[in-house]
């Protein structure tokens, strides 16, 4: 096994296991996954080639359809998906169909997750399902695979060696524009077209569908739809111009009461490969150092399980993938409460900034919205009934409360303004003084 192949063993093999508080504080300031059951089906399935990315998987029944001389079924995944005849209305368009699996044959060549050494394809492509949408031609490949390396799920049992992949092709002049590799977990739900707003699903059990709508104060909802089957299978639904590709959910009846969903693949975020995909690090779009911003030397403890905070009080997903606490402004409160002023990226959506007022516990007992960041913010600032809260590293702050007022001292990096500002001036050593709005 090379060295490559072995980080990524590695990675498999401790998928489910959880840091210890500060780990993530220590290395990437806050970089979390969400370990629920659309986590598993992204790690065992939606995610990647075991073997290749690792992964913790879900194993399906074996099938009696299984291949021929595999009589072993323990290193099996269910391959009936690959039986039976193509459904959809184009199942019966032999050139289409010949397109398709060529576009397949072709883009698996230059896949971000293309099977090398000794995980291979194998077997003949399969055209699942074929069919007209309202963006296009669509169509689902599946084929099956193996490794001859041996991997372990993360309970230490061993992983199947043979599994099915699939492909989504789309285009009048077919493309493969997305693919789940080898060993799905649960058939796959596809995002494609303009905005990613048509999805296909050959998932049974993808009854309801929904994404992540952030309002202007910060707070954001998730409303679940029915995604009703059209002619039978599989579930095809364009959802509404605007959608976030990357906060879509699929789940059951079950995952609907118990607050877990599957994710989906969106076709736009192909190109980052399957093991991105599958263990992400949102990337933040503020470049400040993640520390602490202790003003005035506070002793006020360090946000360390935002999310769940966040969750409570309706400003997080709590079905986002992962997220990652960037820089945190920490002031002490005259009566001993503390204001931790933090950065925070919830799945792909950039850099955010909150305020939170914890009590001497460290408890959070509110949160408040003061808008997105980017690397050109000047400064981060949220007002609140305690005063403005301003944030801009390596920078000494002025405020004023009046055109025309005095500018008076407020420190470097951050501070807590009097409500009665109006205007922030940040300064940043060798650069012009520039004036905030607040």
């Amino acid at each position: 096994m090379d060295p490559e192949d072995l980080t990524r063993a590695l990675r498999g093999a401790t998928d489910t296991l959880e840091p210890r508080p500060s780990f993530t504080t220590d290395v990437i300031r806050g970089g979390k996954r969400r370990q629920v059951r659309h986590r598993v089906a992204i790690a065992g399935g939606l995610a990647a080639l075991v073997g290749i990315t690792g992964g913790t998987a879900v194993l399906l029944s074996p099938s009696p359809n299984s291949l021929p001389g595999q009589e072993n079924q323990k290193d099996l995944y269910d391959f009936s998906i690959l039986n039976g005849p193509t459904r959809g209305d184009l199942a019966g368009d032999q050139a289409y169909l010949a397109q398709v699996i060529q576009a397949w044959q072709k883009g698996i060549e230059v896949s971000p997750s293309k099977p090398t050494g000794t995980n291979q394809l194998t077997g003949s492509p399969k055209v699942i399902w074929a069919g007209t949408t309202p963006v296009g031609k669509a169509a689902i490949v599946g084929q099956a695979g193996e490794t001859k390396d041996r991997y372990f799920s993360g309970d230490g049992s061993p992983l199947p060696t043979m599994g099915p992949a699939f492909g989504l092709v789309t285009g009048d002049q077919p493309t493969l524009v997305n693919e789940v590799p080898l060993f799905s977990a649960t058939p796959p739900t596809f995002l494609f077209g303009p905005q990613d707003v048509m999805l296909v699903s050959l998932n049974p059990k993808a009854e309801f569908v929904s994404s992540w709508t952030v309002g202007h104060d910060g707070k954001g909802n998730r409303e679940w739809n029915n995604l009703n089957p059209t002619d039978g299978d599989p579930r095809l639904i364009q959802l509404p111009n605007g959608t976030d590709p990357r906060t879509v959910r699929v789940t059951d009846l079950k995952g609907l009461q118990a607050g877990t969903s599957w994710m989906v693949r969106p076709s736009s975020t192909y190109g980052e490969g399957a093991d991105r995909q599958s263990k992400p690090i949102p990337s933040r779009t503020l470049d400040w150092p993640q520390q602490p911003l202790r003003v005035n030397g506070a002793v006020g403890a360090e946000l360390t399980e935002s999310h769940d905070a966040m969750v409570a009080k309706g400003m997080a997903d709590a079905q986002e993938m992962a997220q990652v606490t960037g820089f945190q402004a920490i002031i002490d409160l005259p009566d001993g409460r503390s204001l931790v002023g933090f950065e925070y990226v919830p799945d792909f959506t950039g850099s955010r900034f909150y305020a939170a007022i914890t009590d001497r516990s460290g408890k959070v007992e509110s949160i408040t919205y003061g808008g997105r960041l980017n690397k050109d913010t000047v400064s981060a600032k949220v007002r609140l009934d305690e005063g403005w809260l301003v944030a801009a590293y390596g920078a000494t702050l002025r405020y004023r409360t009046a055109p025309n007022a005095p500018w008076t001292a407020a420190g470097r990096d951050a501070a807590l303004l009097p409500t009665t500002a109006t205007q922030l001036e940040v300064t940043v050593d060798g650069q012009t003084p520039k004036v905030v709005t607040l």
